[in-house]
């Protein structure tokens, strides 16, 4: 996918979330207040199309760790469930493993030892964007309208959309 298009999908996909927020909310409130848009969507939008549109290194899962961790931040104490620590301990574990890796690692990944192209290979899958944060998106969405509400069935809708029209194959056509 060109910048170019990374730009206009980027626009796009705000300004439809934004419109879907408004619809599920009643309001733009959600724009600052809500964990699901503020820490979880915005950040998959904006690393997914163009920080990271094609894959995550070390670096990269370093600064996705340590920005999930800040956003986890934001979740009141009472949604603060099993699922949020165990987030919480992943985005700790991204970020510790990602920077020992930056330090062990100087030569390309398929020439350092095995259990560096491993815990790296793992990290990045992990650690990428759409991983990350669609789940901080989808568990955010789900805490704060319910499984079974219109609100959270129209920003899964959205989200399924984003994830299928960010593909390189779809994007290209």
């Amino acid at each position: 996918m060109s910048k170019r298009t990374r730009l206009i999908f980027l626009g796009l996909s705000l300004i439809l979330l934004i419109g879907v927020g408004y619809f599920v909310t009643q309001s733009f409130g959600f724009l600052i207040n809500d964990f699901w848009f503020t820490s979880g969507f915005l950040l998959l939008i904006l690393l997914s199309l163009i920080d990271q549109p094609h894959f995550s290194k070390d670096p990269n899962v370093f600064i996705n760790a340590v920005t999930a961790g800040v956003s986890l931040l934001l979740v009141d104490e009472q949604n603060r469930n099993w699922i949020f620590w165990l987030f919480l301990s992943i985005t700790f574990y991204l970020a510790i493993s990602s920077y020992v890796l930056m330090w062990l690692r100087d030569k390309p990944l398929p020439s350092e030892d095995k259990w560096v192209q491993f815990f790296s290979r793992i990290n990045r899958e992990i650690g990428k964007p759409q991983t990350l944060f669609s789940s901080f998106f989808l568990w955010g969405a789900m805490n704060q309208f319910g499984l079974n509400s219109n609100g959270f069935n129209a920003l899964l809708l959205y989200w399924v959309l984003f994830m299928i029209l960010n593909l390189p194959s779809i994007a290209s056509i």
